[in-house]
Order: structure tokens, then C-alpha cells, then sequence
């Protein structure tokens, strides 16, 4: 207790309470707070070190002589008063009044004891230990709260990197007639399945279904179940059949654009460069096999494009949008900042979905699909330079 009454503990908190410290939700005050109590203990522990040594000295020499001569106590007061003159001034001012040196002298810390109250100055010291801590976390936090402020405001002030994200089949080069078409009815001819040869029409039907495996699972059940040659296991695509017939219509679809007889559709080659030039993000999102779309990336667009999600990086095949969530959170996407260019309804409906714009270039299978939902609807990319691309995001 203070002269006035007042619990010692009540006054120290009201020192400290009463300097407000700013503070942000986005400070480190964690850390912050650590190291300032950190070194406010630090002082307090080197007081508290040195304190009840004083005190003992100093009530020492204020108990009641027994039988020690004058010269002796004498003596004792100048060596005592040596002592506490040494003392930093915290702890000296913290000491009792020597009228009351005698109940203190028996608890180990004079601020802890059934004493009469310190004098005025020890409050005060030891109202400046922690208000100097509380000063120093304050600073601490303010100065952090700016630091981080600034990289809010950097943040916040840095522009958004758009992308450009491109289908493959149809899109990037016209593969699916003379490409994957050919490619499929080679695979069941040297597979020994007779009577499976798919038209360039009824190919056109099965684009409606998204992934090469899931295409081919599709005919066998619903166009011609006869030629399926597994009776007790029904065509999925996991069975092994499926799976072998599409590992080698890949690698003869790939033979097919290392012959260079399929170009590139119009204006792709420059849209492409200019994206990549304006420091746009590019990438492939295609539900065909991934060796087969980096062979078409390579061969055709010399490897620009760096980044392929394709085949079964991804449980759903469009119109699911999975293939183009995987790509704007493996690249860091803002999907209101991309443009998907797709040639199909499906491809489409996975971009809309994954809240994506979308231009589509109408190939051979798709000119007569339902492109309500696009942003821009072009026969080819010749004639949609980056400047319109942009336009759909600005």
C-alpha cells in the first residue's frame, strides 16, 4: 500500500494502462510484446537483486543497538551508508524509512512485506521500470505497425499479373479430326476390334464427352456395346483395356504432330508471343493426355508456354471447372484477371465456372454450339489481337 491507502500493485498497472499503446491486427505484437516484457524483467530482476541486500544493510544499521559499543555501531552506519550510496538510484529510492527498518528486516523483499508503505520515491521508480517497458513495447508496436502498413500498402498498390490460359484440341491447333480421330481408330485396328472405326461425325458426338478414356467408355456402352470384348467387367475407364487403348492412341497422336502435318490455327502463334512479351501469364489447361499436349506445346509453339495442366491432374474433366481451379491456384491467379480462349460448350462452361472470361474460336466440330455464355465468339484468333483479350478484363 501506498501513504494514501492505495494497493502498490493497483498503482503500478495504472502506470502502465495509462500510456496507450497503438496497435494494428496486422502488427507482430506477439514477438514485440516478448521482448519488451523481456527486458522490463531484466531491469526489475536486477533491482530485486540488489534491493534486499540493501535492505538488510540499511535496517542493519536502523535496529536498536544491544550491547555493540558507539564505536562499533558507528563504524557499522559509515560502512552501511558506503554501501547504499553505490546503490543504482531505483533501488535506493525504494528502500524504507529507517523508523521501520525493523519489520522489515525480516521478509526477504521489502515492496512484498507487511511493511509501512515505501517512500513516495519508490513508487515512482518502480512505476518508471514498467512504464519504460510499456514505453518501449509501444514504440515497438508502432514501429512495426508502420513497416507493416507499408507492405499492406505495396501489396495492395502492386498490379495483378493477368493470364492467358488456352484449351489445347481445337484451340491451340485443330488436332481433333485429322489428329486424335485417326489416331483412336489406328489404336482399335491394331488392338484387334472389329468393326470399331469412329466417323468424323460421330466423332463430332463423342466431343460432347471431356478426356480420350472417358470418350471411349462412353461408345462402348452407348453406341456399339457388341464390340466391347469383356462381357463380365463393363467399358470404364480404368478397366485395362481402356487404359491401354489410350496409352497407345497417345503415343500415335504424338507421331502424328512430330510429322508436322497439323499447323497451328490461325493467330495463335501471335496472340501467344505478344501475352508473353507483355509479361501475361501463359499455360495449357486440356483434358487430353499431358505427353500428348507438351508434344503439341514443343513441336508447335517451340516450348513457349511453360506451364500444362492437362490429363488426370484432375478427378473431373470439363465442364467441370477443376482443370482451370488447379491452374489459378498452382500459378496464383486472380480468376477475374484471366482469359481462357476454349473452341467447345464444355471447355466454355468450365471457364465461366471457375470465374474465368473466355473467347471461343469455333473449329471444325464445335461451329454450331451454343456460345451464350462467352465473351467473344471469333471464326479464329487472327483477328483478336492482345488489345481485345485485355479489354475482357479491364
Amino acid at each position: 500500500m501506498d501513504r494514501a491507502g492505495v494497493p502498490l500493485s493497483h498503482v503500478t498497472v495504472a502506470s502502465y494502462s495509462g500510456a496507450p499503446i497503438a496497435t494494428s491486427s496486422n502488427a507482430p505484437q506477439f514477438p514485440v510484446m516478448i521482448a519488451a516484457v523481456a527486458a522490463g524483467l531484466v531491469t526489475f530482476i536486477a533491482v530485486a537483486a540488489v534491493g534486499p541486500a540493501a535492505v538488510r544493510l540499511y535496517t542493519t544499521t536502523a535496529s536498536p543497538p544491544s550491547t555493540t559499543t558507539t564505536t562499533t555501531t558507528t563504524t557499522m552506519q559509515s560502512r552501511t551508508a558506503r554501501h547504499i550510496n553505490r546503490l543504482p538510484i531505483t533501488a535506493l529510492q525504494a528502500l524504507p524509512s529507517a523508523q521501520t527498518g525493523a519489520r522489515v528486516a525480516s521478509a526477504p523483499y521489502a515492496l512484498a512485506s507487511d511493511a509501512a508503505a515505501p517512500r513516495p520515491l519508490a513508487v515512482a521508480g518502480w512505476a518508471a521500470i514498467f512504464g519504460a517497458a510499456a514505453g518501449a513495447y509501444g514504440m515497438a508496436v508502432k514501429r512495426a505497425t508502420s513497416s507493416t502498413a507499408l507492405q499492406h500498402h505495396d501489396q495492395e498498390e502492386a498490379p495483378i499479373t493477368p493470364a492467358l490460359l488456352l484449351d489445347c484440341d481445337g484451340t491451340i491447333v485443330d488436332t481433333e479430326r485429322d489428329g486424335h480421330r485417326v489416331a483412336f481408330n489406328q489404336a482399335f485396328k491394331e488392338k484387334g476390334l472389329v468393326g470399331v472405326e469412329w466417323s468424323v461425325e460421330l466423332y463430332g458426338e463423342l466431343l460432347t464427352t471431356g478426356g480420350g478414356k472417358e470418350r471411349m467408355a462412353r461408345y462402348f456402352t452407348d453406341y456399339n456395346p457388341s464390340a466391347w470384348p469383356d462381357p463380365t467387367n463393363p467399358p470404364a475407364k480404368d478397366h485395362p483395356l481402356i487404359m491401354d487403348l489410350h496409352k497407345l492412341k497417345t503415343k500415335l497422336f504424338m507421331d502424328i504432330i512430330e510429322s508436322g502435318s497439323l499447323p497451328l490455327r490461325p493467330g495463335i502463334q501471335e496472340v501467344v508471343d505478344a501475352a508473353i512479351a507483355a509479361g501475361w501469364q501463359t499455360a495449357v489447361c486440356s483434358t487430353s493426355n499431358e505427353k500428348a499436349v507438351q508434344a503439341v506445346v514443343d513441336k508447335l509453339l517451340d516450348g513457349k508456354i511453360k506451364h500444362i495442366f492437362a490429363g488426370d491432374m484432375v478427378p473431373k474433366k470439363k465442364p467441370d471447372p477443376a482443370i482451370y481451379n488447379m491452374a489459378a491456384q498452382e500459378l496464383s491467379l486472380d480468376p477475374n484477371h484471366c482469359v481462357v480462349v476454349e473452341d467447345s460448350r464444355i471447355g466454355l462452361l468450365a471457364a465461366r465456372a471457375a470465374g474465368m472470361a473466355c473467347i471461343v474460336t469455333k473449329s471444325t466440330y464445335t461451329g454450331g454450339e451454343d456460345f451464350t455464355e462467352a465473351q467473344l465468339v471469333v471464326d479464329d484468333m487472327g483477328s483478336t489481337g492482345l488489345d481485345k483479350v485485355e479489354a475482357l478484363i479491364a
